[in-house]
């Protein structure tokens, strides 16, 4: 399928996102396919494809879903 650039987030987006949900980013990851081998593998480079993950702060107030969206 194709994709729209103006709703490509960037990692900083994201993390400014997660943690307005009271959510911590532990860490983050490029990944990149090879497509001779067929593999995704993890990568320094998160300029396009990118995980992380973190933890929600018990201390801080939720953020509803309909908060979250229009941000």
């Amino acid at each position: 399928g194709t994709h729209q650039w103006s709703s490509f987030l960037t990692p900083e987006e994201v993390t400014m996102i997660l943690q307005r949900a009271s959510v911590d980013v532990k860490e983050m990851a490029g990944f990149v396919y090879n497509p001779i081998t067929g593999r995704w593998l993890l990568s320094e480079d998160i300029s396009v494809n990118f995980i992380a993950y973190g933890t929600k702060r018990k201390d801080l107030g939720d953020i509803s879903a309909s908060e979250l969206t229009q941000l």
